[in-house]
């Protein structure tokens, strides 16, 4: 499966952040340092960025399900990036960078966030399952086992 085969993205919003633009285009407040929207096509990989990233804000937040079909700004696949000044970790993986703002007809569902009361641990998102890793890798290691 090629990363063009991805029918939904996900990005992780502030609710307050995204209900403000409802209908219209929406840009986090990273965009103008980063340039772009990070996203991810793998549901399995939002809770470990929501944590690494996000676990210090205070706001609630929503997962967007994004319809790539009907996203109006250019998508690509690049390796893992910074948000704002937090340094990314070191993956092979590659990641949706979208390149300019997301059109609020392409959200195909608006994802409920639960996050831990006492420390703001991101715990699920509710709706998303987890899914076997289809995105493409910079580099693939495969172990070959010979026994």
């Amino acid at each position: 499966m090629s990363h063009q085969d991805h029918q939904h993205i996900y990005h992780l919003v502030q609710k307050p952040l995204w209900e403000a633009t409802r209908g219209s285009e929406y840009l986090p407040p990273t965009y103008a340092h980063d340039g772009f929207i990070h996203a991810t096509a793998e549901a399995d990989q939002l809770l470990g960025v929501a944590n690494h990233f996000y676990k210090d804000v205070k706001d609630p937040f929503i997962c967007l399900q994004i319809d790539t079909a009907k996203l109006t700004s250019e998508v690509k696949y690049e390796a893992a990036a910074p948000v704002g000044d937090k340094v990314a970790h070191a993956s092979t993986r590659l990641f949706p960078h979208i390149f300019g703002p997301i059109n609020a007809d392409a959200v195909s569902a608006e994802l409920p966030v639960v996050r831990a009361e006492d420390d703001g641990t991101f715990l699920e998102i509710q709706g998303v399952l987890p899914t076997q890793s289809s995105l493409p890798h910079a580099t693939t290691i495969t172990p070959q086992n010979n026994k």
